[in-house]
């Protein structure tokens, strides 16, 4: 287990050197993230449990030795993220984060700049949290079936729902991906996929360029709120299928609507626990009264990241369930 080339590339020397020595040792997992505070005990999150590296190489439950970061290493990471120079990178720290090659993320915390429009930027930063992109190639093998019927004309309406962390955002990806690529449910065929990523992180964009595989036939508006970019979508790209992250603020359900009405797929993810928890919430009852979605894919950390709990069909009483799973960056 190392860690990444863009993200050893931004790291201070002896915070990289001490890190790989630690995951070295630690042999195999799947490193998810990394949090770098200012005077504070670095962590690293592996296989969703939190370790401590010390100042010598090891990785320990408890912060003892920790390796501790220093104001002038926060300082040189924003430096080398940002490539020298905070005003190319203003716009994205606005949001909270900047994106890496490769796709991982680089969050950030500090003292917010206000103004008339809210947060404009942020300073005298404190703490950053390095999240590491994953691709679970092959994890929407076994919803794909549910997601697009042989002879369909197009993939049905799909919701995946889930709490933070159940591995939403990792199965969109993959279901972008091989309905761009084409699947065998369509006879081979390929869809024209549009992708609304408001946070960057279904194809994890760096300078315009998707980082991950999300397919041939996919366009990607990045980083726009998801509204706005849907709507440009269907004007610009002639999508068969709109894909985005996350939707149940107050403006998204007229684009959603809007969408709708356009004959153009949508696949979307939402927070939640069930089906019928999102059928209780005043955005997303009107739209599953009104059997919108055709397919609601439920997931859970159960029995790993990704565990798909049930398939449901909105249209029908009952739901089937998917006895599928994927963990560990393994699908089944």
């Amino acid at each position: 287990m190392r860690l990444a080339d863009p993200i050893r590339r931004i790291l201070p020397r002896r915070l990289a050197d001490a890190l790989d020595l630690a995951l070295d040792k630690a042999g195999s997992g799947r490193l998810q993230s990394l949090r770098i505070r200012r005077d504070k005990p670095l962590s690293v999150t592996i296989d969703g449990t939190e370790r401590f590296p010390t100042d010598t190489g090891e990785l320990r439950r408890e912060p003892l030795r920790p390796l501790v970061p220093t104001a002038a290493e926060v300082e040189d990471i924003l430096v080398a993220a940002s490539q020298g120079s905070y005003y190319a990178v203003e716009s994205e720290l606005r949001r909270g984060y900047l994106t890496l090659p490769g796709g991982h993320r680089l969050g950030v915390a500090g003292e917010a700049v206000t103004g008339p429009d809210g947060i404009e930027s942020l300073k005298h930063i404190t703490s950053v949290h390095l999240r590491f992109a994953h691709e679970v190639i092959g994890c929407a093998d076994k919803v794909l079936p549910y997601i697009v019927s042989p002879g369909a004309v197009r993939p049905w309406h799909t919701l995946v729902v889930g709490p933070p962390g159940s591995g939403k955002t990792t199965l969109l990806r993959d279901i972008v991906r091989q309905l761009s690529l084409g699947t065998p449910q369509a006879g081979g065929r390929g869809f024209q996929v549009a992708v609304a990523d408001e946070r960057s992180e279904i194809a994890g964009c760096y300078q315009g360029q998707a980082q991950l595989d999300v397919g041939p036939r996919t366009d990607v508006i990045d980083g726009a709120p998801k509204a706005a970019a849907i709507a440009m979508l269907i004007r610009s790209m002639s999508p068969e299928v709109v894909v985005t992250d996350e939707i149940g603020a107050p403006e998204d359900a007229a684009a959603v609507a809007d969408l709708l009405r356009c004959g153009v797929t949508l696949i979307a993810s939402a927070h939640g626990t069930s089906f019928e928890d999102l059928s209780r919430r005043p955005m997303f009852k009107p739209l599953l009264e009104a059997r919108a979605f055709q397919c609601v894919i439920e997931l859970s950390g159960r029995r790993g990241v990704g565990t798909v709990e049930r398939v449901v069909d909105p249209r029908r009483a009952t739901g089937a369930v998917a006895a599928t799973a994927y963990a560990r960056g393994r699908a089944g």
